[in-house]
């Protein structure tokens, strides 16, 4: 079914697109930059061309109907930080 969708959202024969998926996970490009604090780099893992076709042919057509859990987008928003912050570096004594 997923096979399916993405080859008529895609254009792309079964083989092709078999092989992106398949080679997805290793065409990231890896490089960093330093951090603003200027403390240490950021390590940022940038994907292909075509890993990031495939990641938005996904958002698109499954993941764009999906409902977000407000938990999950504290981190997203000005002035907010999540409930379970506190609780996490508790426990992990960060």
């Amino acid at each position: 079914m997923i096979l399916e969708l993405l080859k008529q959202y895609t254009q792309l024969q079964t083989d092709d697109l078999l092989s992106l998926i398949e080679k997805a996970p290793v065409s990231y490009y890896k490089f960093s930059i330093d951090k603003k604090n200027g403390k240490g780099k950021r390590v940022i893992f940038q994907p292909s061309k075509s890993t990031k076709m495939l990641q938005y042919c996904l958002l698109n057509c499954f993941f764009s109907s999906c409902s977000i859990n407000k938990m999950s987008t504290f981190g997203y928003q000005k002035g907010l930080s999540s409930p379970l912050k506190k609780k996490r570096n508790e426990t992990f004594k960060l």
